[in-house]
């Protein structure tokens, strides 16, 4: 099982989640060892490994729709099923990135 897409995520998730003190780019608690994690950057790096898994699984879906014996009909269900897990991941942390952004809008100063 690959954990890359879940890491990620868990990462993206975390970096949205940060506590609202961390909002300046440093903490008072001592973190200044740890290196700063660039939102855009989390974020175009999980959107290209869901490209990624999209487009490996429309290469191996042609290769066997083209007759190729190296590929299992298997390998092809598996492949797209992985891609469609990633594209929903990338579905619901969307919403839960908008849904955070409708809150934040609403909120009175």
């Amino acid at each position: 099982m690959d954990l890359s897409n879940a890491n990620s995520v868990v990462s993206l998730m975390n970096s949205v989640l940060a506590p609202a003190s961390a909002v300046g780019g440093s903490t008072a608690s001592g973190d200044a060892g740890k290196p700063s994690v660039d939102f855009g950057s989390v974020l175009k790096s999980s959107l290209d490994r869901v490209d990624a898994s999209q487009q490996k699984a429309e290469a191996i879906s042609r290769s066997f729709e083209m007759g190729n014996n190296d590929v299992d009909l298997h390998d092809v269900m598996l492949s797209l099923q992985k891609a469609n897990i990633d594209m929903q991941t990338a579905v619901q942390v969307r919403n839960k990135l908008v849904s955070a952004y409708q809150s934040i809008m609403s909120m009175s100063i």
